[in-house]
């Protein structure tokens, strides 16, 4: 199982018995809000660690994770 796997994996466990902060809130899958208009909501979920684990390594082309917006490859993968 590949690192992002198992990131998804503990993080979709986690929600089984969970709920994260954002649940049912549109906010964080539209692409006119900004990140930080939503990342105070983020800052107070109980899986907040487990949600960046996950975005940071999947990277999201979509929505935001654990405050922010992921998309693209991190910046060291990044071609300049």
């Amino acid at each position: 199982m590949s690192q992002v796997s198992e990131a998804y994996a503990a993080l979709h466990k986690a929600m089984a018995v969970t709920d994260p902060a954002c649940a049912g809130n549109d906010l964080f899958i539209l692409d006119d809000v900004p990140a930080a208009a939503v990342k105070p909501i983020c800052d107070t979920c109980p899986l907040l660690d487990l949600c960046t684990t996950y975005a940071r390594l999947a990277r999201p082309p979509a929505g935001i994770w654990a405050g922010k917006r992921w998309h693209g490859k991190p910046k060291q993968e990044r071609e300049i």
